[in-house]
């Protein structure tokens, strides 16, 4: 099993992504849910995910920052940015972070699970390629 964190600072949605997906029929193994950036980073530091799903805005720590700062513990997690923002800067700055995803909220299932799928299926790779 692959491990998974989300950070989200609006609670709703980050119970929404907790809740409403079965994760473990991704093969993954949901190891800790966050209201922050900061947050996910120390437990990332302790327990190190395979896959971060994480809000772009969010108070103390925001996805950018959390992404640069987990690039610097592994460039091999996949990260995906959820945002309300379609702005373009956000955009560039997900591509210079090499970011697998980013879902415009309020996305849907479907799309969720395309993603995730997507990004197992990196993960099965690249293991098998170790």
């Amino acid at each position: 099993m692959f491990k998974l964190m989300i950070a989200d600072d609006n609670p709703y949605i980050l119970n929404e992504l907790c809740e409403i997906v079965d994760w473990e029929d991704y093969n993954l193994n949901l190891i800790g849910a966050f209201p922050n950036g900061k947050a996910l980073l120390t437990a990332a530091q302790k327990d190190l995910p395979d896959i971060v799903i994480t809000d772009i805005s969010m108070p103390i720590m925001n996805g950018i920052e959390l992404s640069s700062a987990l690039r610097l513990l592994s460039p091999n997690i996949k990260i995906v940015f959820v945002s309300c923002y379609p702005d373009f800067d956000y955009a560039q700055k997900a591509i210079k972070l090499h970011i697998s995803d980013y879902l415009l909220k309020p996305f849907d299932l479907p799309q969720l699970s395309d993603v995730i799928t997507k990004l197992v299926h990196t993960l099965c790779d690249e293991r098998l390629q170790k």
